[in-house]
């Protein structure tokens, strides 16, 4: 009964998403109808207008940061890849198309229903649902600062962020269209034809990816209460998280596979979860990659819960409780990564684990990326 309730949530919100987003399109309001739980965060596109994008920050004296083990600290800026640099019409164009659900096969499912701006760019179920309602087989990964790691997926079966834009689109459990069907869509709406021949070339499938991809570089944090603390705010962060950060990097032995600015060493691990998805293997078919999977983000943690790859630990602590149990049980997990290191944790130290990991939800992103855009309508029937 549970996973149903978790599929008619998943669903609701996308339904939410699209409704919102067609409404928006066809310029139609939506009488007496309170804010869905997909739209309540979201700025509104005039708030954005007299926004604008977010100020550069200030530049900082790196060398008063705190050094702490495993290299953590504040984000740099993301690099553009050189075939795709970002500029501000490109953003405007992939948020865009990031909240069309005209790009599925059914015309009901963005990019924003299994990643959802008020769901920590997830969607808050274990595992997403797909086309025509379908559960999806692995947890849908926050957006959230992808645009660092080095390749995408759970699986890393894509190295760029335009290839993993491809994925889902034509993915037939997924959004299920083809190439052909999002050329011809964008082809029928004069202004994405428009947009996409003006930054591009050409209005198609390629040209979509990349805007898609364009915008999610700027879905990331500027800043945390953890970042400001490395920076030299005694205060950003309480005892109990600076006792919790001591533990991370330390008794728990966290950085072994959590470390850099992303809190993640890009790389792919068997931790132990004990479905049936075989993981990387099915990709690079070496043994080692047998139930491996990546190391995601910390950052945003808080927001992004069911964890792992099959949403199997619904909470933190249930999180941080799998990783101190399943070095005891090593026996259980043959191909287990070397970097599970055993720990043990009291309660007090476990709660202060909990608040450190808090302290990693950004709280300073561009304002463009909060809000569903008004999106363009089809070109009038002759």
């Amino acid at each position: 009964m549970k996973g149903v309730v978790l599929m008619l949530a998943g669903l609701l919100v996308g339904v939410a998403i699209g409704a919102l987003a067609f409404s928006f399109a066809s310029k139609k309001a939506l009488p007496d109808a309170s804010p869905s739980p997909a739209a309540a965060p979201m700025a509104s596109e005039q708030q954005v207008a007299k926004s604008g994008p977010a100020e550069k920050p200030a530049e900082v004296d790196e060398s008063k940061w705190k050094e702490l083990p495993g290299f953590i600290g504040p984000l740099r800026p993301v690099k553009a890849p050189a075939d795709n640099p970002t500029t501000d019409e490109k953003i405007e164009l992939g948020r865009m198309l990031y909240f069309d659900p005209r790009l599925s096969g059914n015309g009901a499912l963005s990019c924003a229903s299994c990643h959802n701006p008020g769901l920590g760019w997830s969607d808050g179920l274990a595992k997403g649902i797909g086309f025509q309602h379908g559960e999806l087989p692995r947890s849908s990964p926050t957006v959230l600062n992808a645009a660092y790691y080095k390749s995408q997926f759970w699986d890393g079966r894509e190295p760029t962020l335009e290839m993993q834009a491809k994925g889902p689109m034509t993915a037939a459990k997924e959004m299920n269209s083809t190439a052909e069907k999002v050329t011809a869509v964008v082809n029928s709406i004069p202004k994405y034809k428009e947009m996409l021949t003006k930054i591009y070339g050409e209005a198609n499938f390629e040209s979509v990816a990349k805007a898609i991809a364009a915008f999610e570089r700027i879905v990331v944090d500027q800043d945390s209460p953890f970042d400001r603390y490395v920076r030299g705010d005694e205060n950003a962060i309480g005892e109990s998280a600076k006792r919790g950060l001591d533990i991370f990097t330390v008794k728990g032995k966290c950085t072994s596979c959590h470390n850099g600015p992303n809190f993640s060493d890009d790389k792919f691990h068997n931790i132990g979860v004990g479905d049936a998805d075989r993981g990387r293997i099915e990709i690079t078919k070496k043994d080692e990659d047998l139930k491996a999977f990546r190391t995601p983000t910390l950052r945003n943690i808080a927001l992004t819960a069911p964890y792992m790859h099959d949403g199997s630990q619904k909470t933190l602590r249930e999180t941080i409780e799998h990783y101190e149990r399943i070095p005891k049980e090593k026996e259980k997990h043959p191909n287990l990564s070397a970097l599970m290191l055993d720990f043990t944790l009291t309660e007090q130290e476990k709660q202060d684990l909990e608040a450190f990991l808090h302290t990693l939800t950004g709280d300073k992103r561009d304002p463009r990326i909060n809000v569903i855009p008004d999106l363009p309508p089809v070109a009038p029937a002759k």
